[in-house]
């Protein structure tokens, strides 16, 4: 759910960013938006499990969500378009290395009986951090403006990160 409610800032927020910072429109957010999905797809696809093989569920994980913080708190910082979709790219590989892993740990934890529920559960807790991003971060947005949305998703992150390596 802290995933989500990290990755739907981007969503939300980012399109009225660089309309805000860079003029963009329609176009030019679609393709950052798309930008960062690439990145998910391209890491699920070919390094995700191989991460995990490497450094195991828990720090893959972190990983992933210490590159999702990392990249949030450029977000504000840069006003190129070319960083912008670098930027996009490797938010979108720390969220393709988190969301693969944790479904993966949740199959392989689930018992066999079980284990649909247990992954429409993650779903459906992954659609309440959707529902609460803008919750949680609106304040932030009224109160700190729109960069401190992206400080505050990427704290959100990052402590996701460090509670999973903590826990271990």
């Amino acid at each position: 759910s802290l995933a989500s409610v990290a990755m739907y800032a981007v969503v939300i927020y980012a399109p009225l960013y660089l309309k805000q910072t860079i003029g963009a429109g329609a176009v030019v957010n679609g393709i950052v938006l798309a930008s960062r999905a690439i990145g998910a797809a391209a890491i699920s696809a070919f390094g995700a499990k191989w991460l995990e093989k490497k450094l195991g569920a828990a720090k893959s994980i972190a990983l992933g969500c210490g590159l999702m913080a990392l990249t949030l708190t450029t977000i504000p910082l840069i006003h190129q378009l070319s960083l912008i979709l670098l930027t996009a790219i490797l938010f979108g590989v720390g969220f393709g290395i988190v969301l693969p892993t944790l479904y993966g740990t949740l199959a392989n934890l689930a018992p066999a009986e079980l284990r649909s529920s247990v992954l429409a559960m993650g779903t459906g807790v992954g659609f309440l951090g959707q529902f609460l991003s803008p919750i949680l971060l609106s304040p932030v947005l009224a109160y700190g403006g729109l960069e401190n949305v992206f400080y505050a998703a990427a704290t959100v992150s990052l402590l996701t990160g460090m509670l999973l390596v903590a826990n271990r």
